[in-house]
């Protein structure tokens, strides 16, 4: 068998039957991590990894926990925006997150969030009064 590349992640076979793999991928707060999979069979190890290693390459960060879309953006304004952004720019996105965004989206899963959600809380933020117009 031809060995992977440097950067396309590690497939191996465990003790108890199963397949996993391995690739190096960043964070939301821009740290490395080294993120496992598993599946029943190399094939799927193989699409989850690639799916993994996509999502790497068009710099999506990869999510290592089960955070809603509030609790998310909770730790983003506290520990990432806080120390990069003007006070006034800080206590403005706040407001706009409380809002709009909170009470739209808050709820939903960050892994499970799609383009359709999206748009839904955007018609959903037009109708509470947000000045952003939704993207048809």
């Amino acid at each position: 068998m031809k060995r992977r590349a440097h950067g396309e992640g590690t497939i191996y076979k465990r003790s108890n039957g199963r397949w996993a793999g391995q690739a190096n991928v960043r964070l939301a707060n821009g740290k490395p991590k080294r993120a496992f999979v598993t599946a029943k069979t190399r094939e799927e190890v193989v699409v989850k990894l690639r799916k993994m290693l996509e999502q790497e390459s068009k710099k999506i960060p990869y999510i290592d926990k089960d955070w809603t879309v509030e609790g998310y953006l909770d730790y983003w304004m506290k520990t990432i925006q806080k120390k990069r952004i003007r006070e006034s720019t800080w206590y403005s996105y706040h407001l706009n997150i409380e809002k709009y965004i909170k009470p739209t989206m808050g709820g939903f899963m960050l892994k499970e969030l799609n383009v359709h959600n999206v748009r839904d809380a955007m018609y959903d933020m037009e109708r509470l009064g947000c000045n952003q117009k939704p993207l048809t």
